[in-house]
């Protein structure tokens, strides 16, 4: 493709730039998943929407570095092994009531117990990045949290 000009360089290190700043504004989000697979897939699909994201593999971890992170939205499993998401949100909510949280799980129940609890959106699995980070824009653009409770159901979504 022939060679990079000084203008190609700055231009990349610009645009970079711009896309560290996004992510600031729009996060960091913690992603609390047990399953290293779908914790992946969750960070990264976030991360493709300009989010900055910290991820932890289970409550217990999370809570002991919360208060360093400075994250303003928390993405949790609600069945997760140790401490649950659902006790989890619970402890969020009552500690930092303005953070974000965003339950998701593919159990009715789950998703029933988060909304009595204080979580500001449930998103059943299996999701779309897309669903998750136009949920998390529009949580974080007014501010914090919201009354209303929605539940997304993307369960005909298609995988490739």
């Amino acid at each position: 493709m022939g060679r990079k000009t000084l203008a190609d360089i700055h231009q990349r290190e610009f645009t970079g730039e711009i896309k560290t700043i996004m992510a600031m504004i729009k996060g960091p989000v913690l992603v609390i998943e047990d399953s290293s697979t779908q914790r992946a897939i969750i960070s990264s699909g976030l991360g493709s929407h300009g989010f900055m994201v910290v991820e932890s593999e289970d409550m217990e971890s999370a809570l002991s570095e919360f208060a360093t992170m400075r994250v303003r939205a928390v993405v949790c499993d609600l069945v997760l092994p140790g401490m649950s998401g659902i006790d989890g949100i619970a402890l969020l909510r009552a500690t930092w009531p303005n953070i974000v949280l965003v339950g998701m799980s593919a159990s009715a129940e789950a998703l029933t117990a988060a909304r009595r609890i204080g979580a500001d959106a449930l998103i059943a699995k299996p999701f779309s990045s897309e669903t998750l980070a136009e949920r998390l824009e529009e949580l974080l653009a007014v501010g914090g949290r919201r009354r209303r409770i929605v539940i997304m159901d993307d369960s005909r979504t298609q995988r490739k």
